[in-house]
């Protein structure tokens, strides 16, 4: 009977979960209605105009020079959410498709995009043979385009030179690039223009089409997301990048659609792309996305959408992250006991930021962040904790774990959930016998998602939260790996009252690192470690005895899956 009453405990809470959610997300609608349109400001930015001019444009004229004005670059679609809002407001229509030179575009499809209001097309693209020097008419353009310079090349004298037969090639290079490859890329194309690095062009990919109900006789609007260069990556231009090769990006826009210039190609696999170029131009090869947030690249599988709201975050049912076999992770902690590359990075604001990657640059799955919170705000939370340490006598049975006490020196506190039979043969359950998270945890972690936006979906999304207290020096973290059936990525912790480290490896035994199978990362007091991918889905992590030098203390919080949730409304 106990266990049912706890049941329809946690149903209530969770249900005034969802209540609270679903208010706020009526509430962000109704911002987002009566929000005024805005300019974008990004990497890819669209130029500031005439503010007399940009009235008239927005007033719903057709006039010649409005129109001319939205082809170059005025996109003033933006929300006050710029940064993650790419999708129509809530009183849109959308469009199925548009016409672009002559073309239909749709969701899903890519197009250039004109950036700057100085780009006129029709007095850049008209360049000579690079055989015959003759400047083309309009209707007579160089009909073969060298794949690795861009320059175009008459047929003809292509074939007065005898170098027809090189057209056969999937991939036809001129003489100059043939020989050395220091040809310079022609900027006459629009690819020439955009992988030479031009600001006035960008490549996006179109996810949506819509026009707003006030504006019937506009063009209207599309959102989507930029393609990067690998030279606008942190790793740059990597030696297995071919000349074509972009990266799709996390970073949204939203522009007027009289800003799309010509539609382009992206092929996904190398195969696609050469069967593709060698029977048309403006043909790109996309083959991985780029996490502008990590600042590493990634799957295009795993690109999170751009728009998204928390309710329906938390109902996804999330793909179990893939287990290795052992000797894999045998190969990765290898990997990993080889020595990390930390880069740190610092803002205004005083707080580093240090990511840890292997030594071939994949991404380790750790960051660590330090002076993010004031002396004042690090006492008071420490305060918190050593109240609650000393008056643990006042909390349920359920609330404490003492049983590594006596041998570990740790003493643990779970709040808002906890697992069960976690260790055990058995599979491991989320039991709702404890206290909700205490109003300074939450607390906590709403300081958090203020100074490192975009980690959480949403601070109440935490729905679970541990402090653990090692009460002497030498006290220890068994080695163990987080439940990939229980808990979410990123796993945030807080490190309080003094410094220590964390070590990572495959098969540590029992917190020994003796035999070099572990790698250590400093954790000081204050900083802020944030664990997913390889680090946290196939790792072990572990708090040896030699790290722990004082009284110290942690802050864990954790989001557990949805499916965990949603097994617990259906009972």
């Amino acid at each position: 009977m106990a266990i049912r009453q706890q049941k329809l405990l946690a149903a209530q809470r969770l249900s005034q979960l969802f209540q609270l959610e679903e208010k706020e997300l009526d509430q962000r609608a109704k911002r987002k209605r009566s929000c005024p349109l805005q300019k974008k400001t990004s990497k890819h930015s669209f130029q500031e105009v005439d503010p007399g001019l940009s009235q008239g444009s927005s007033s719903g004229t057709s006039n010649g020079a409005s129109r001319q004005l939205t082809a170059c670059g005025q996109a003033n679609q933006l929300s006050d959410e710029a940064d993650s809002f790419t999708e129509p407001p809530p009183h849109a229509v959308k469009i199925t498709h548009l016409t672009v030179n002559s073309t239909k575009l749709r969701e899903g499809d890519s197009a250039y995009v004109v950036t700057s209001a100085d780009f006129d097309w029709e007095t850049d693209t008209r360049e000579p043979c690079a055989l015959c020097g003759q400047l083309p008419e309009p209707e007579d353009s160089p009909a073969v385009e060298c794949d690795n310079c861009l320059r175009g090349y008459h047929l003809s004298c292509l074939q007065q030179a005898g170098l027809e037969e090189a057209l056969e090639q999937i991939e036809w290079l001129c003489d100059t690039c043939r020989k050395d490859g220091r040809n310079p890329i022609s900027t006459s194309t629009p690819a020439g223009k955009l992988l030479s690095g031009s600001s006035s062009l960008g490549l996006c990919k179109i996810e949506s089409i819509w026009k707003l109900p006030e504006e019937r006789d506009e063009e209207g609007y599309f959102s989507g997301r930029w393609y990067l260069l690998p030279e606008e990556t942190r790793q740059g231009r990597k030696g297995h990048h071919h000349r074509r090769e972009v990266l799709l990006s996390g970073e949204g826009l939203t522009a007027s659609v009289g800003t799309l210039l010509l539609p382009a190609e992206i092929c996904l696999t190398y195969k696609s792309f050469c069967r593709a170029a060698a029977c048309a131009d403006d043909i790109f090869l996309c083959r991985q996305g780029y996490d502008l947030k990590e600042e590493r690249p990634q799957k295009l599988a795993a690109l999170r959408p751009l728009a998204y709201d928390d309710i329906d975050w938390l109902h996804t049912i999330h793909r179990k992250p893939q287990r290795l076999p052992p000797d894999s992770v045998t190969k990765m902690a290898a990997a990993a006991l080889e020595e990390l590359q930390a880069e740190t990075n610092s803002d205004t604001s005083g707080m580093a930021k240090t990511i840890y990657q292997l030594k071939h640059g994949g991404y380790f799955g750790v960051r660590v962040y330090q002076n993010m919170m004031t002396a004042p705000e690090l006492a008071a939370i420490e305060d918190q904790v050593l109240q609650m340490h000393e008056n643990r006598d006042l909390l349920p049975e359920t609330a404490v774990d003492l049983t590594g006490q006596r041998v570990s020196g740790r003493v643990k506190y779970m709040f808002g959930a906890r697992y069960c039979n976690y260790g055990a043969a058995q599979e491991p359950q989320v039991c709702w016998d404890v206290p909700p998270i205490p109003d300074w945890l939450q607390e906590v972690a709403r300081k958090l998602d203020e100074k490192l936006p975009g980690l959480l979906p949403s601070p109440r999304l935490v729905n679970m939260a541990v402090v653990n207290m090692y009460e002497r020096a030498g006290a220890k973290l068994l080695p163990h790996i987080d439940s990939l059936d229980l808990f979410q990525r990123p796993i945030i912790s807080l490190r309080l009252l003094s410094d220590s480290a964390v070590s990572f490896g495959a098969k540590m035994g029992r917190c020994n690192v003796k035999d070099n199978r572990s790698h250590r990362i400093a954790v000081a007091r204050g900083s802020v470690m944030v664990m997913e991918g390889p680090a946290a889905d196939h790792l072990q992590h572990c708090i040896v005895p030699q790290d722990v030098h004082a009284k110290s203390a942690s802050v864990i919080f954790r989001m557990l899956h949805p499916r965990q949730m949603q097994g617990l409304r259906t009972e």
